[in-house]
Parts: C-alpha cells; structure tokens; sequence
C-alpha cells in the first residue's frame, strides 16, 4: 500500500498550505438570496470582523452580488487598514472553496486551478457559480489559472 496519491494530470502539483505566501484572500460576501438569508445579520457581523482582520495583513477580494450590496459592505469595512476589491458575480452561497479557484503548488511555482464543480454529483445546481473563477481571471485578477475541465 502506497501512502501518497499519485496525481496523473499534474504530477508535480500540491496543495499550498493557508499559512503559505499568497496574494490575496477571496470570499463571497453573504446575501439574502444565499443560503444565509436566515441568519443574516449575524454572519454579516462575523464577515465584518474576518475581513478587518484579513485587510490588516494582506489584500482581499469580495465577491458581492450586485452594486448595491458592494456599497453596503465598503460602508461596513470602512474603518479597515485598506480597501478590499469587490467583484460583482453571481452566487448562491459563500463556500469559494467549491467554485472558486484552489491554490496549488505547480512545479515549484504558486499557480491556481479552476476545478469544475458539479455541486456533489448533481445534487444541486452549480451554473452559473462554477464560472467565478473564470470572470476572475478574464477580468485580470489573476496571471495565470489553469483548468481541470
């Protein structure tokens, strides 16, 4: 029995750790058309405090769902050590992990990768969110992306 996984598409590549060097953090800013309409508020306030902190050390990217509620959450962080960038895009939820990019280790080299998500086989709809990654890099947020599609 092997104790690693052999990786066949991209054999030199691993996951980086969260406490690698990277540029920034993403996150998708909850909304009441998301799976938080329930607890809104409170997890707006948690979003709040995890951001500041965020912005304290290093650059952010929020993901917000319209022009309106970029407004609303640069009025929330306004007394943070630096301005987030916000990128207007679509979203069901603030899960980044499941349709945003994933931080590899690419042959020596930081680098990200844009799975496919399928939204646990099927079980729920994932267009248009699995495009985030794509509009992100599109847009020039990101040098370079590679894509497992």
């Amino acid at each position: 029995m092997t104790d690693s996984i052999k990786n066949s598409v991209w054999p030199t590549t691993r996951f980086r750790a969260e406490w690698e060097a990277q540029d920034a953090v993403l996150i998708t800013w909850p909304h009441d058309k998301s799976d938080w309409q329930q607890t809104l508020a409170e997890s707006e306030r948690n979003y709040v405090e995890i951001a500041i902190v965020i912005l304290a050390r290093q650059e952010l990217i929020i993901l917000v769902h319209d022009s309106e509620q970029r407004q609303h959450v640069a009025s929330r962080l306004s007394q943070a050590a630096r301005k987030p960038l916000f990128v207007i895009d679509d979203s069901n939820d603030t899960w980044t992990r499941d349709y945003g990019p994933l931080s590899v280790d690419m042959e020596g080299e930081a680098s990200l990768i844009d799975f496919r998500f399928n939204a646990w086989g099927g079980k729920y709809a994932s267009q248009p969110y699995d495009a985030v990654s794509a509009n992100l890099f599109s847009n020039g947020l990101f040098k370079k992306m590679h894509s497992s599609a």
